[in-house]
């Protein structure tokens, strides 16, 4: 083979590894896309699987399950939990106002502007301060948890244990549970979780409570009612108020032409330390000012109808003048008339009739009169008041000066006003000079005080108002009872009937026992769908009467009722197994003993929230669905 040949076959071969590298390089590209599809689709998949499993996840709660929000020395709780508290908690408020508001004709969404179908995150508590609704009702949630927390964390530390009833208590708790109140994230287990908790901080609440240190002696109790005697007391007296007006050149004019400065500078002196009282005062000057605008413009209107008057009696001379010259030149022309127009004379004498009987009618309907006094009239009727020896002097004296200042009143309404003279129960105002003086220890029924709010002569107008004590403010000496119960409600039954089948095989359960006061204190802690008074064996002490529903009342403050009694009474809430345990402390002293007991647990629960406090993962807390 000639050079030439083998050069051409060389460069044959090295055109076929070309193409054959070519095609090698091509075949692997195609490989390498094929393969980054598939990857893509994998990654794709893989990663909208992931979604769904993380939303699966969150949706029950699992993933909030799996972070913590919030550890304690002795307890731990995840995010779940923490949603179950924060809901706990926004649920009680809504329950509480919705109520409250529904007394008004009001509901709980208009008052407190929060839309339910939005997220309270996206909502403003206060959008001055930039506080949202989740943060606010946050704040609550937190509150609430230091105190369970502190409670359970030094329960824990004192070696305190529930008894096997107390922490199968539980189980009722969970079953009186809704899960519907709740978010999908929260599960039956969450609740129980909580739950315990909670359980074990109320009887760790209760145990403290039992302590001798919350137990007061009669000389602790009466000091702590002497120091506070206003608290616990209130008094009921006869009022009356009589109006007067005095003449303008007797007003004493105040003196404000002080120094810009100065006056600016008490101005900022003042503002900063103004209260309750400095308020009152003022809306009673303005009072004062709206009642003197309402005489000046009375006053006008009365000058005003006098000017008319005036000249309508002016322009009446005038026409009658007119009318005697007119009658003299045409006689005759009259005369001549009065022959010739008899139909046109019947027709105004018609006119006339009509005219006339809307005249009557209009005198047939009375105006209202009032009677302007003068100081002196006023001062007498307010001299006569307070010198009355007995209500009835009171009021024969109270009802003179009605009759006199407004002498077209009806019977019934002056009897309306002499009804509306006694006030009941009214408590200390320190702001009040009569409720200061009514107050007094030295005062003593049938003791009369007068006020006079222009003594000053700063107004054209004034008022007297006279008070007479019915009732000083003295200790409370009511009866009140103490009682056990057991709630059955028919919220948490198929029917009334299963609920009150529920309450007759309970008691008689108890009956076929030691029917003791502690046996029935079990079965409440059992039993009992009043969670208020659950943890304490269904105890309600220093009961006044009229304190609860009209059945129940009725029952333990009938006055054949003795101590051991028990008896199932029906009322709005369900069927009530009550159990008579006795009298209880006098009205005072028991307001007094629970106030004590108050201050006290107020003073243990600060320190021990100081000394067992809660940590937050504020970013896991955030992840709550709210």
């Amino acid at each position: 083979m000639g050079k030439g040949a083998r050069t051409r076959l060389a460069n044959a071969e090295k055109v076929k590894a070309r193409k054959e590298a070519a095609l090698k390089a091509k075949q692997r590209k195609k490989r390498n896309k094929m393969a980054a599809s598939i990857v893509a689709i994998v990654l794709v998949v893989g990663i909208l699987t992931g979604v769904c499993i993380n939303r699966f996840y969150y949706a029950n709660g699992t993933y909030l399950r799996n972070k913590t929000a919030a550890t304690s020395a002795s307890a731990t709780i995840d995010a779940a939990m923490m949603t179950y508290y924060f809901e706990n908690t926004y649920n009680s408020y809504k329950d509480y106002y919705t109520n409250l508001y529904s007394y008004y004709g009001l509901d709980f969404a208009s008052v407190s502007g929060i839309d339910e179908s939005t997220s309270l995150k996206k909502q403003y508590y206060d959008e001055d301060e930039g506080t949202t609704q989740f943060e606010q009702y946050l704040s609550y949630t937190k509150e609430s948890l230091a105190e369970i927390v502190a409670l359970y964390d030094a329960g824990h530390a004192a070696g305190f244990t529930l008894t096997e009833d107390q922490e199968a208590l539980v189980d009722k708790m969970v079953e009186d549970e809704d899960l519907s109140d709740y978010s999908s994230v929260v599960t039956e287990k969450d609740v129980r979780n909580c739950l315990e908790i909670q359980n074990y901080a109320s009887f760790y609440k209760e145990y403290l409570e039992s302590q001798d240190d919350y137990k007061f002696t009669d000389t602790e109790v009466e000091e702590h009612f002497t120091e506070n005697r206003t608290d616990y007391t209130d008094v009921s007296y006869l009022s009356y108020s009589v109006s007067y007006e005095i003449p303008e050149d007797e007003v004493v004019v105040v003196d404000d032409t002080d120094d810009s400065e100065s006056v600016e500078d008490e101005t900022e002196d003042t503002e900063e330390t103004v209260t309750d009282e400095d308020t009152s005062e003022v809306e009673e000057v303005s009072e004062t000012e709206e009642s003197e605008v309402e005489d000046a413009e009375a006053t006008e209107t009365e000058d005003t109808t006098a000017v008319e008057a005036e000249t309508e009696d002016e322009s009446a001379e005038e026409s009658e003048a007119a009318n005697e010259d007119a009658e003299d030149s045409t006689e005759d022309e009259s005369e001549v008339a009065e022959e010739t127009d008899v139909d046109e004379d019947v027709e105004d004498t018609d006119e006339a009739d009509d005219e006339s009987v809307e005249v009557v009618d209009d005198t047939e309907s009375e105006e209202e009169v009032t009677v302007t006094l003068s100081r002196e009239e006023a001062k007498a009727f307010a001299d006569a008041m307070s010198a009355a020896e007995t209500e009835d002097d009171f009021s024969a004296a109270a009802e003179e000066a009605e009759r006199t200042v407004n002498p077209s009143e009806s019977d019934d309404d002056v009897q309306t006003v002499i009804d509306g003279l006694l006030s009941e129960n009214v408590s200390y105002y320190d702001s009040n000079d009569a409720l200061v003086w009514a107050f007094d220890e030295s005062r003593a029924v049938g003791d009369t005080y007068v006020v006079d709010s222009n003594e000053d002569n700063t107004s054209t107008t004034g008022t007297y108002t006279v008070y007479y004590i019915v009732k000083t403010a003295d200790k409370d000496e009511s009866r009140t009872v103490n009682v056990r119960h057991i709630l059955f409600s028919t919220d948490n039954y198929d029917s009334a009937k299963a609920a009150n089948d529920k309450a007759e095989e309970v008691l008689a359960e108890w009956e076929s026992g030691d029917k003791t006061e502690e046996s029935f204190a079990d079965l409440a802690m059992k039993y009992n769908d009043d969670s208020g008074s659950r943890y304490v064996g269904g105890l309600y002490e220093n009961i006044e009467e009229g304190e609860m529903v009209d059945a129940f009342d009725s029952w333990i403050f009938d006055e054949s009722r003795q101590p051991g009694d028990a008896e199932i009474v029906t009322t709005d809430y369900g069927y009530h197994i009550i159990y008579f345990i006795g009298d209880g402390d006098p009205k005072w002293m028991g307001d007094v003993k629970a106030d004590l007991e108050d201050e006290k647990y107020d003073e243990d629960i600060a320190s021990l929230e100081e000394a067992y406090t809660i940590t937050y993962d504020d970013d896991v807390v955030n992840m709550i669905p709210a």
